[in-house]
């Protein structure tokens, strides 16, 4: 699951209840706790206003549709927002190598095509190819433009840095070793509480963990 869906899930569940407060008098555990807490805040925040965005755009524009393949049987247009652009150039790879191979069998399998006709199939696979590429190209950069435009991009940008952000304070107190038994509680307690909210641990945090165990600091 990622992050935004566990976001979504967690807006679906209703209200939770809060994190552990933090002990009384600031110590290197309640910053570090208080940190995070805060980063975790502005990151569901975030998540909230970039969904609405998004959702907002998918209702605005239709899908911009991608050809594939300009040659039988392989003619057939894809969409941009719901493949992607690395996987829509696979297929388009993929559709002009099946579509050579086809033509150099000959249409009944019998490899029946004069030389001369399948130099010219050949030749039309190409020309086919570099217009669906090109085709490609000015559909991801007028989808990129809308995206701007709209505010998408932002939004998404924005959601990033506040998803970093909230990682690398979240790892930070994965790290921090307790000073002393109050500490090691109120750590625990509140990571507890966090993980407890479907969000699994990551193998950098479970490290970052055991290391403090052993009283190593890990970053």
């Amino acid at each position: 699951m990622d992050r935004r869906s566990l976001l979504q899930g967690i807006g679906a569940a209703g209200a939770l209840a809060p994190f552990p407060a933090l002990g009384a008098g600031p110590s290197g555990i309640d910053v570090a706790i208080e940190a995070h807490r805060a980063a975790w805040q502005l990151f569901e925040k975030h998540c909230s206003d970039a969904s609405e965005v998004e959702s907002a755009y998918n209702d605005a524009f239709e899908s911009i549709l991608v050809p594939i393949c300009e040659m039988s049987p392989y003619r057939v247009k894809r969409e941009l927002r719901i493949d992607g652009a690395e996987e829509l150039e696979r297929a388009i790879r993929k559709a002009h190598v099946d579509c050579r191979s086809f033509h150099q069998l000959g249409a009944s399998g019998a490899g029946n095509f004069s030389p001369e006709l399948e130099t010219a199939l050949a030749a039309q696979a190409s020309i086919s190819e570099r217009r669906c590429m090109d085709a490609l190209g000015a559909a991801i950069a007028e989808e990129e433009a809308r995206q701007e435009a709209f505010g998408l991009t932002r939004a998404r940008q924005e959601w990033r840095v506040m998803s970093n952000d909230e990682e690398t304070k979240l790892l930070v107190l994965c790290a921090y070793v307790p000073a002393n038994a109050r500490e090691g509680q109120a750590k625990a307690d509140y990571l507890l509480a966090f993980y407890a909210r479907g969000y699994d641990p990551q193998p950098e945090q479970i490290e970052a963990l055991l290391q403090s165990i052993a009283g190593r600091e890990a970053l």
